[in-house]
């Protein structure tokens, strides 16, 4: 009588430890990649909110810039408009100041305060731009932090006779005759900001810059 033997197969214990190795290193990468993609959305959710803070704040000082020298009433003797300084402080327009009066409730007369003397100013020590109180005899009594994270902040003027400042150089002064005051017609305002956290990947802090050029009312456009 013949006996039919069946014969039993199966991994050895090399083939299982070789398996085992290959599962846990592809485990090991996918987790790596996902890791790695989680790292990047996250970071770039950082650079696509820092891109937005920077618009809206070129946004909101564009805004007060339009302002200047608002004067519905047509007040003459150049009381509204761009200014060298609020009366009596020893800070001066420059390429990180901005001093301006406009006529907010209409009246045709510059009120000694706030909402018509306006300045502001880029403290680099502390990453922010600052506006200003006013006192009652319309110098600056402090400056209050007005808008974080602002890791530079620049002006620049630009002349009716299609000249502008660039940096320290040129600025507005009204002893010069084509660079006065009352010659500008324009400020290109460049903002850089910068995210209060580090980017998950690349561990550097995402900064956006961008710039804007914001004409004055009642002005000329530089020729």
């Amino acid at each position: 009588m013949f006996k039919i033997i069946h014969e039993r197969k199966g991994f050895t214990l090399i083939e299982m430890l070789v398996a085992i190795t290959i599962v846990g290193i592809v485990t090991t990468y996918t987790f790596k990649i996902f890791d790695v993609q989680s790292k990047i959305y996250s970071g770039e959710q950082k650079v696509s909110h820092n891109i937005l803070d920077a618009r809206i704040l070129m946004a909101l000082i564009s805004r007060y810039v339009r302002s200047i020298g608002y004067n519905p009433q047509e007040t003459g003797g150049d009381v509204f408009g761009l200014k060298d300084s609020t009366f009596g402080t020893s800070k001066i327009t420059s390429t990180t100041s901005i001093y301006f009066t406009k006529d907010s409730d209409a009246d045709g007369v510059l009120d000694i305060n706030s909402s018509e003397i306006i300045a502001l100013n880029f403290d680099a020590a502390n990453s922010v731009v600052q506006s200003a109180d006013i006192d009652s005899t319309g110098q600056v009594s402090q400056w209050r932090n007005r808008w974080l994270n602002v890791k530079s902040f620049s002006v620049d003027y630009v002349y009716e006779d299609g000249t502008s400042s660039n940096g320290t150089t040129d600025l507005p002064d009204n002893t010069v005759t084509n660079h006065t005051f009352d010659k500008v017609t324009a400020l290109v305002i460049t903002v850089e900001t910068i995210s209060e956290k580090k980017h998950d990947l690349t561990k550097l802090y995402p900064v956006e810059k961008i710039s804007s050029t914001v004409l004055l009312r009642n002005r000329p456009i530089a020729s």
